[in-house]
C-alpha cells in the first residue's frame, strides 16, 4: 500500500488526479477506481480528471513538477481518456464496497439491484425492531436504546465479540433483533454496515477461492482512497483484503484531520497503513493560507508533536509552506475575562465576535464568512448576538437535501405506488406522515402473508390511500405524481405539504423545483436519481437566504474553507458521560457496565477522545484562507497570587492560552 500525508490546503485532491492520470498509463480506466468520502468531492475528482486529460490533448497542459509530467501512452490517447475515463469508478466508500457486491452478488446470494439505505434509515429500522423486540419479550425501552448503539458500532470491527456475562446477556439480544432487521430488509436493501460486511465477506472468501479472486483483480488493478484517515476499522481490513488479492492500493490523507471517532473512524488505520506501506513524499505546500496562517498552524502543530504525540506525531505533521505570492494573512485572539461566572461572560463574547464580523463585511461578502463552534450549545447565545447587530446568518449542519426525512417520505411513498407489496418502503410509509400507524399494527402487517389484505383489516382508510396514490401513478407523468401527491388533501382532509412544518415545507417545494428541471419519462428513473443524490453535500434550504454567515460546528467544518472564519466559545466545557459499553477498535471486544473490563475499556475510549481534540482544534484553525479570530471568555479565580484564568477541563481554549501561552 501506497501511503501519502497530505496537510490542509495542499492540494491532495490535484495530486489524487495526477497520479490516477499516470496509472491510465497501464490500465484501461474501467480497472481503476478512485475512492472519496462525499458524493460531490467524486463528482468533483471525475470532472478534474476529464478536464486535465482534455488540457493534455490540447497542449494546454502545464505540469507543476517533475512527477506531474503525464507518461507518454497518455499524452498520445488523452482524447479518447477523456471520454473513457467518465466510465471509470469515482465513488464513495460505500459505492465502491456496493459496487464490488453488485459485480459478485451471486457468489454472496446478493439481489445485484440492491437498494442502498443511508446510516440514519438503517438506525431508524433497526430502531424499530428493537422496539418490538422489547415491546414481545416484556423487556424495558432503556434496552432498545442500548441495542441501538451497539448497531452503529458494527463497523469498528469484523466481528463484535462480548467480554464479560453483562456483554454476553447484551449480545443475546442484538443477535435476535439483528435476525429481525436482516428479514425486515429482506434482501431488498442495504445499510452502510451491511454493505461493509458484506463486502469483507466477500474478499475473506475470495482469500480462499482463486477464481474468486481473479475475477475481482479482472475488474479493479488499483484503488486510490482520499482521507484515509476517516477510515473505520473495518473498512481498513475490506482495503488491506484487497491488496492482498493482488489489487494495488494508494491512500491519501491527514492524521492531524482524523476527528470522526463517533462515526468509527480510528486514525490507527492510517497508521498502520504508515507503518506497512510504502511512503510517498508528503505534501507541503498550502495553496489555501496566507503567510500568518502558515506560521500559526506550523506553530500548533509543532507544539502538539513535541508535547502531545499520542494525538498527532512528527512523522505525521511535516511542516508546511505558505504558495508563492501568498498575502500576509492575519490571526486575532480575542480573550474576554473577568470576575463573572463563565456564562455571564459569553454575551460579551459573542458581542464582540459580532463586531468583528461587521468590520470584515467592509472587504467580505456574508457568505465568505464563517463562525464554528464545538457544540450546538454555543449556538443560540450567537445567533442572538449576530441578530442584534444584523449580521445574516445560517445554521448549517445535518443532513443533506436528498436524506432530509421529508424527501424520504415522499419517495417511500412512490415506492410504494409502484409496488405496495415491497415491505422495505411500506415499512417506512405506514409509520410516516401518509399513514401514521402505531407500531403494532405496523408489525402486524409487515407480518402477514399478504399485506395488503391485512392493512385493509388494520386501517381501511390508510389502504384507500395506497389504492390511491397506485391509480395516481398508472395515470399521471413522474412530476405530475409528485405534486398530486404532496398537494392534495387526501390525508384525513390534509395535504401531505399542510402536515409540514415551513421549513420542510420549503425544502419539498425546492425538490419539486428541481425535479421540474428535468425530463423523467418513468418514475422508475426518477426514484433512481433521487437514490443517487443522496449523500450528497447539498443542504436543504436555509433560513435567511445564501448570502450570510455561516454557523457550523468544527466536524462540520471540514473539507471546507472561507476567507474569513471565527472560532466561537473556545472555552466551552465538554460532557464527560459513561456509556453503558465501549467497544475496542479492530478488536470488537466490549464490555458493559458490570463487567470487570468496562473500566479499562472506558478510559481507552476517553483517551481517544482526548487525543481526537487536539486534532479538533487543528481541522478549525486550519478552515480560513485569510483571516482567523480564536474567541473564547475565561472566568478570573483568586488562587492566593492574585487572579488567574479558570479554564474548564478538556477545553480547547486551555489548550490555546494555559498549555501553549498564547496570551
Amino acid at each position: 500500500m501506497k501511503v501519502r500525508i497530505a496537510s490542509a490546503g495542499t492540494g491532495k485532491t490535484y495530486a489524487l488526479t495526477s497520479r490516477f492520470t499516470a496509472a491510465l498509463a497501464e490500465h484501461p480506466p474501467y480497472r481503476l477506481a478512485a475512492v472519496t468520502f462525499t458524493r460531490s468531492a467524486a463528482a468533483e475528482l471525475k470532472a478534474r480528471l476529464r478536464e486535465r486529460l482534455l488540457a493534455i490533448a490540447e497542449g494546454r497542459f502545464k505540469p507543476s513538477g517533475a512527477e506531474d509530467v503525464p507518461p507518454e501512452a497518455v499524452v498520445r490517447r488523452a482524447g479518447a481518456l477523456a471520454t473513457e475515463v467518465l466510465g471509470a469508478t469515482v465513488t464513495t466508500i460505500h459505492g465502491f464496497f456496493a459496487e464490488l457486491l453488485r459485480q459478485n452478488a451471486l457468489a454472496l446470494g446478493l439481489e445485484p439491484d440492491f437498494l442502498r439505505i443511508d446510516a440514519s434509515e438503517a438506525q431508524q429500522i433497526f430502531a424499530e425492531e428493537a422496539r418490538a423486540y422489547v415491546y414481545l419479550n416484556e423487556e424495558t425501552d432503556e434496552l432498545a436504546e442500548v441495542l441501538g448503539r451497539l448497531f452503529a458500532k458494527r463497523s469498528l470491527a469484523a466481528e463484535l465479540r462480548p467480554q464479560g456475562a453483562a456483554a454476553e446477556a447484551l449480545w443475546t439480544h442484538f443477535r435476535a433483533v439483528l435476525e429481525r432487521y436482516a428479514r425486515r430488509l429482506g434482501g431488498e436493501a442495504l445499510g452502510p454496515s451491511d454493505i461493509e460486511l458484506h463486502a469483507w465477506r466477500l474478499l475473506e472468501r475470495a482469500g480462499r477461492e482463486e477464481a474468486l479472486a481473479a475475477r475481482i483483480r479482472s475488474r479493479l488493478a488499483r484503488v486510490f482512497v482520499d482521507e484515509y484517515q476517516d477510515t473505520s476499522p473495518l473498512q481498513g481490513r475490506v482495503f488491506a483484503a484487497l491488496e492482498a488479492l493482488g489489487v494495488e492500493v494508494e491512500v491519501v490523507g491527514d492524521p492531524k484531520q482524523s476527528i470522526y471517532a463517533f462515526r468509527n473512524a480510528d486514525v490507527e488505520v492510517f497508521r498502520e497503513a504508515m507503518r506497512r506501506g510504502e511512503p510517498l513524499p508528503p505534501l507541503v505546500t498550502s495553496w489555501r493560507h496566507d503567510r500568518a496562517l502558515v506560521r500559526f498552524l506550523n506553530r500548533y502543530v509543532d507544539w502538539v508533536a513535541d508535547e502531545r504525540p499520542e494525538a498527532f506525531a512528527r512523522a505525521e505533521a511535516p511542516p508546511v509552506e505558505a504558495r508563492p505570492g501568498a498575502g500576509p494573512g492575519r490571526v486575532r485572539l480575542q480573550l474576554v475575562q473577568g470576575e463573572a461566572r463563565q456564562d455571564a461572560l459569553r454575551p460579551y463574547e459573542a458581542d464582540q465576535l459580532a463586531r468583528w464580523l461587521l468590520e470584515q463585511h467592509a472587504e467580505h461578502a456574508w457568505r465568505e464568512m464563517a463562525v464554528l463552534v464545538r457544540s450546538h450549545s454555543s449556538v443560540p447565545l450567537l445567533a442572538r448576538a449576530l441578530s442584534a447587530h444584523g449580521v445574516p446568518h445560517v445554521v448549517v449542519g445535518g443532513r443533506g437535501f436528498y436524506d432530509l426525512i421529508e424527501v424520504r417520505d415522499l419517495v417511500h411513498a412512490a415506492r410504494v405506488a409502484l409496488d405496495p407489496r415491497g415491505r422495505f418502503s411500506l415499512a417506512a410509509f405506514l409509520r410516516g406522515p401518509f399513514a401514521g400507524l402505531d407500531l403494532v399494527r405496523v408489525e402486524r402487517v409487515l407480518e402477514a402473508e399478504d399485506p395488503l389484505a391485512e392493512l385493509e383489516r388494520a386501517a381501511p382508510e390508510v389502504a384507500e390511500r395506497v389504492a390511491r396514490l397506485s391509480r395516481w401513478v398508472q395515470t399521471l407523468r413522474p412530476l405530475d405524481f409528485f405534486e398530486r401527491m404532496v398537494r392534495t388533501p387526501f390525508l384525513d382532509g390534509e395535504s401531505y405539504l399542510e402536515r409540514l412544518e415551513p421549513p420542510a415545507r420549503a425544502n419539498v417545494d425546492q425538490l419539486l423545483f428541481r425535479l421540474a428541471s428535468r425530463r423523467y419519462g418513468r418514475l422508475e428513473f426518477l426514484l433512481r436519481d433521487l437514490e443517487e443524490l443522496r449523500g450528497s453535500d447539498e443542504a436543504g434550504v436555509p433560513e435567511g437566504g445564501f448570502d450570510a454567515v455561516r454557523i457550523y460546528t468544527m466536524h462540520g467544518s471540514k473539507g471546507l474553507e472561507w476567507p474569513v472564519v471565527a472560532v466561537f466559545d473556545l472555552n466551552r466545557g465538554q460532557p464527560d458521560g459513561a456509556e453503558p459499553f465501549y467497544v475496542r477498535p479492530g478488536s470488537g471486544e466490549f464490555a458493559a457496565e458490570a463487567d470487570p473490563d468496562y473500566a479499562r475499556f472506558a478510559e481507552e475510549w476517553k483517551e481517544r477522545e482526548r487525543q481526537e481534540a487536539y486534532r479538533l482544534l487543528y481541522v478549525a484553525l486550519s478552515r480560513p484562507r485569510s483571516r482567523l479570530l480564536l474567541s473564547l471568555s475565561v472566568q478570573l479565580k483568586p488562587d492566593g497570587e492574585g487572579l488567574r484564568p479558570k479554564f474548564w477541563r478538556r477545553t480547547l481554549g486551555r489548550t490555546l492560552i494555559e498549555e501553549m501561552n498564547l496570551a
